[in-house]
């Protein structure tokens, strides 16, 4: 079961929790981490339609994935297959050169710093996190503000050029109304905290971002033991591109007929692993606000509304991600 996303939306499986976190106690706990008070009745349910799902039918039987449509092959056209569904979330197959991963808006290959730790975890070239390509990465690429993750240079910074890179937020992205960091950084914070609680102990972020450095060693563990966890039950039951609470989630940026998908979770982990594997095309549902981003509606985003993003920068932003080319320093 997938309980609290990180701070970029990331989520764990059953797959990626030991034992004694997969009882009913530890997912209520996780599940009043997550939404409060009424998290309690949301894991109850959750799990009696899950036992449901069990019992009636353990092949075919989906009750969790009722609002999501079948899965369709990825078109010509995507845009289309999302405005053609009705009433549900847009499954869809994309082929994994058209994704873009996690805020920094960058390409799931192996130039990717977790994609090559994952398939270094694989290929058993990767044994812990110590010494590791991951570990290089966190202690190498450490951007001094939300600018640096982004790939703004100077000219375009602005209020971003003196915010703290944990921080980071899409100019199109519903936190971006928040012009103050300490807003954004505290439901970083809260986040962190509800979801390492949950597998060992505490951290916030004042230990790191997950996504670059800085990072305490200790943070830097945990998320190689969380890619291992999930490397391993790939290697042994293949990848799921469905789980509990459903599919890895992205959404659509779209401009002149060119489009790219850019997963902004849950999935995140899920993600990269998948790409370590080999799973191409990779199977996403478009359910994020909103599920599609046009650059045309750049004067209605809320960071430009907001006037943390200027309209120059939210654009530089946004056609970088469709891009695929990485902030700067991302895996020099």
């Amino acid at each position: 079961m997938t309980d609290a996303p990180d701070a970029a939306g990331a989520s764990r499986t059953d797959d990626e929790l030991p034992p004694e976190e997969r009882t009913f106690r530890a997912r209520v706990r996780r599940a009043i981490d997550k939404h409060g008070p009424r998290g309690l009745p949301f894991a109850i349910a959750h799990r009696a339609l899950t036992m449901l799902e069990e019992r009636v039918n353990p092949r075919s039987a989906n009750l969790v994935d009722f609002g999501f449509s079948e899965p369709v092959p990825v078109s010509e056209d995507p845009v289309h297959a999302l405005y053609a569904v009705e009433f549900q979330t847009l499954v869809i197959d994309v082929p994994l050169a058209a994704v873009r991963w996690s805020r920094l808006g960058v390409r799931l290959d192996r130039d990717n710093p977790f994609v090559a730790h994952v398939a270094g975890y694989r290929d058993g070239t990767v044994t812990r996190y110590d010494g590791s390509a991951l570990q290089q990465y966190f202690r190498r690429w450490q951007p001094r503000s939300a600018a640096d993750v982004l790939g703004l240079d100077a000219s375009l910074a602005g209020a971003l050029a003196d915010q703290p890179a944990a921080s980071v937020v899409l100019p199109w992205a519903g936190d971006a109304r928040f012009v103050d960091p300490d807003v954004r950084l505290d439901r970083v914070d809260r986040w962190n905290r509800a979801e390492t609680r949950a597998v060992r102990t505490e951290l916030g972020v004042d230990a790191g971002h997950k996504h670059f450095g800085p990072v305490s060693d200790e943070l830097g563990e945990l998320e190689h033991e969380r890619y291992a966890r999930l490397a391993d039950a790939v290697a042994a039951k293949g990848f799921k591109p469905r789980v509990a609470e459903g599919y890895i989630g992205g959404q659509f940026l779209v401009h002149d007929g060119a489009w790219a998908l850019l997963v902004t979770g849950p999935g995140l982990h899920r993600a990269v692993v998948a790409a370590a594997f080999g799973v191409d095309p990779l199977r996403v549902a478009i359910d994020k606000g909103p599920p599609m981003v046009h650059r045309s509606d750049v004067g209605s985003w809320p960071g430009v509304r907001s006037g943390l993003f200027s309209e120059a920068a939210a654009l530089r932003v946004f056609d970088r991600i469709l891009a695929g080319e990485p902030p700067a320093g991302f895996a020099a």
